[in-house]
């Protein structure tokens, strides 16, 4: 059977941390794939608390998110009490839109790998509007910040 491989990114700007709970066990009692779309959807809004934005709001007062696509790809299972680290990296930021790609570690070892495709969504009109310049700033700023951290 063919497999969508996703490949890890040489770097991840962005870190958030999970305790796998009873709610995110699927049937078979490890972490369900529904579980880990909305672990991502959480690092994502965490990702956005950091660069100063929400998801509702990327700076300009009026341009959202919306995800277009995921894609999962499971490498370990994870189980109850399991922490779980999810590292973000943001990529591809054009006029429309953005990939994000995420590394679910535990133990040392990749429990998953996901991309998912961004978009500019303008809520009160309801329709797809460009990322605002707004985000690339607040993006750029917070890449500079790594990188002052990273030499100290």
């Amino acid at each position: 059977m063919t497999r969508i491989k996703l490949r890890e990114q040489p770097l991840y700007e962005f870190t958030y941390t999970f305790t796998v709970q009873a709610r995110d066990l699927s049937s078979r009692r490890h972490l369900g794939a529904d579980a880990i779309v909305q672990m991502l959807h959480e690092a994502v809004v965490n990702l956005f608390q950091a660069l100063g934005l929400q998801e509702l709001d990327l700076g300009d007062g009026k341009t959202g998110i919306i995800t277009e696509d995921t894609v999962i790809d499971f490498r370990r299972e994870a189980f109850l009490f399991d922490t779980l680290t999810i590292e973000t990296h943001v990529d591809e930021v054009d006029s429309s839109g953005l990939r994000m790609y995420h590394r679910m570690i535990h133990s040392d070892e990749i429990a998953a790998l996901a991309e998912s495709g961004l978009v500019g969504f303008d809520h009160g009109r309801r329709e797809v509007v460009p990322i605002p310049e707004t985000f690339n700033s607040a993006l750029l700023r917070h890449w500079q910040q790594l990188q002052t951290a990273v030499r100290s």
